[in-house]
């Protein structure tokens, strides 16, 4: 008996199984594709993608409530001074502005946590 995953078509044979033509295949085409799509958005937007990390881990040490609360303002110091350098490089002035107002709630937080 053979064993086969996804869009690949069973044989009886040593040879290992073929794809299947048809909407599988095009399927996993897409997700191929999307997924190249997304290394590539990040290989080119680095400072974007590991800024919204650290954002997104500031939040959720912040839900957490917890004795570590105080490291999330940390995150989000480093966050936003990357989303300002970002938003500096790449002229989006309105986007640097809402960021350094961010940067400047994080240092608040800071200062009255630590």
């Amino acid at each position: 008996m053979s064993f086969y995953i996804g869009a690949m078509v069973p044989c009886n044979s040593d040879k290992p199984p073929r794809p299947q033509d048809g909407a599988d295949c095009a399927r996993a085409s897409h997700r191929m594709r999307l997924l190249a799509s997304t290394v590539e958005y990040v290989r080119r937007n680095k400072t974007e993608c590991v800024a919204s990390f650290f954002s997104a881990g500031g939040s959720m040490l912040l839900s957490f409530n917890g004795e570590h609360v105080k490291f999330a303002w940390v995150l989000f110091f480093v966050s936003n001074a990357m989303f300002v350098g970002m938003a500096f490089r790449k002229r989006l002035f309105g986007f640097l502005a809402l960021q350094a107002y961010f940067t400047v709630t994080a240092v608040i937080g800071l200062v009255n946590y630590f």
